[in-house]
């Protein structure tokens, strides 16, 4: 191809548009590696056009090492590219097992740790097929890694979309396995000498310890607080009872006005 060397050229970083350039002053961007074979590159007709795609070619190709160019596509092993697709699976399974409310940053840093794992792996075998090793930076943001690793080898962008797929059925998951929020509730009636607390297991399916505030208001500013903690299991109703020697003020309470739980607190075990 034969340029004109009066042409002024645009091209495009992080985009944005810059130029217009000379044709000289953009082969000197190309040598010094501010302008990349994948730069988007316009010189006054048609559309927008990877640099690498123009005659700019011939400038990477006389500024590149010598020896052979990296190898690309399906001489690449993809093993370990392949192992980061599952990982979001894997940390969905171990929140199940763990248990949700165990589990928080444990499964977090298990899957952080086999995405680095398997990018450091996967950036050795890029880097034995020629490729400089993709930032660290990459393997925090999978999607990103898979993105670019194949535009890098010029592959089809299965193995991200597998790993967007993937991602996606873990989240169903993680919803599907933790089933409903579990739910109790406490009612407590004064007798003679003390409180009867009905403790209900209204909803889930884990074990909860059921912690309460019984407040019986007795005009004049006097609260009776009597305090108490009991363990129920799925669909089970247990009766607490709270006698006089726990309870608060009791002594100080002539009548009483309002009897309310408060300070609920129902902790999965």
């Amino acid at each position: 191809m034969t340029m004109d060397n009066s042409t002024p050229w645009h091209y495009a970083v992080n985009g944005r548009q810059l130029g217009p350039v000379e044709w000289q002053a953009l082969v000197e961007l190309a040598q010094t590696g501010a302008v990349t074979p994948e730069t988007p590159v316009w010189g006054g007709e048609g559309d927008w056009r990877p640099a690498g795609q123009t005659a700019l070619a011939a400038v990477f190709a006389a500024s590149r090492a010598p020896g052979p160019p990296p190898l690309t596509g399906n001489y690449v092993n993809n093993t370990f590219a392949w192992a980061i697709v599952p990982v979001p699976l894997v940390g969905a399974v171990a929140d199940a097992v763990v248990g949700t409310s165990n589990a928080g940053g444990v499964t977090t840093w298990l899957c952080i740790g086999l995405n680095v794992m398997f990018c450091i792996l996967d950036a050795g075998r890029l880097k034995a097929a020629g490729h400089p090793a993709p930032p660290g930076s990459w393997a925090l943001i999978v999607p990103v890694y898979l993105w670019k690793r194949a535009t890098m080898l010029r592959q089809k962008r299965t193995i991200f979309a597998a790993w967007c797929a993937v991602f996606v059925s873990s989240i169903l998951l993680t919803l599907a396995l933790a089933g409903p929020e579990t739910k109790a509730f406490v009612q407590c009636n004064p007798t003679n000498d003390s409180f009867s607390c009905a403790v209900i297991h209204q909803q889930g399916s884990s074990t909860v310890n059921v912690c309460w505030d019984v407040v019986m208001a007795c005009g004049a500013g006097v609260r009776a607080v009597g305090h108490a903690c009991q363990v129920v299991t799925p669909q089970q109703t247990v009766t607490r009872v709270i006698p006089e020697s726990e309870v608060q003020n009791l002594a100080q309470c002539r009548a009483a006005t309002a009897i309310t739980i408060e300070n609920l607190i129902v902790t999965p075990q």
